[in-house]
């Protein structure tokens, strides 16, 4: 075989495993897709013999039953929704331990500012304070220690 030949198999080969692939694939995935689509049968099979109003009515119906399906879909996901929203804040408003506890976190707060105010305070009057420097003591003293009399 010429290998112009060859690699025209390979390439014809690849094709069509990559067709087939992508026709499994959607083979095995198509019903799992469609399992939440809504399933809309009609009354009279849509043919060539009906007339084009016939056509349309049946359109239309199919039209009117998708959008309702759909509507009640958004419904009860919104009722869903609601509900979920409820539990949340009804858990968030009796938590009165929580409260409590913000409440003495707020107070540990107010005390701590208010100790670093009075320290800050106690500093500048400080540091205002017109410092006066003593004599030193003489390091000896004229006189030595007399001992102390026991009885």
């Amino acid at each position: 075989m010429s290998r112009i030949y060859q690699q025209y198999l390979r390439s014809h080969l690849a094709q069509r495993c990559w067709a087939l692939s992508a026709i499994m694939s959607l083979m095995f995935c198509s019903p799992l897709l469609a399992q939440d689509k809504p399933v809309i049968k009609l009354k009279a099979p849509l043919n060539s013999e009906q007339t084009l109003e016939a056509k349309v009515d049946a359109a239309r119906d199919i039209s009117y039953k998708t959008e309702q399906v759909q509507l009640k879909k958004a419904r009860q996901g919104d009722q869903a929704l609601q509900l979920k929203a409820h539990t949340i804040l009804k858990q968030q408003q009796s938590n009165a331990w929580q409260v409590e506890q913000q409440g003495k976190a707020e107070q540990g707060f107010k005390a701590r500012k208010s100790r670093e105010q009075s320290y800050l305070k106690a500093a500048k009057q400080a540091a205002t304070q017109e410092k006066k420097i003593t004599a030193p003591q003489e390091a000896v003293s004229d006189k030595p220690a007399q001992p102390k009399q026991q009885n």
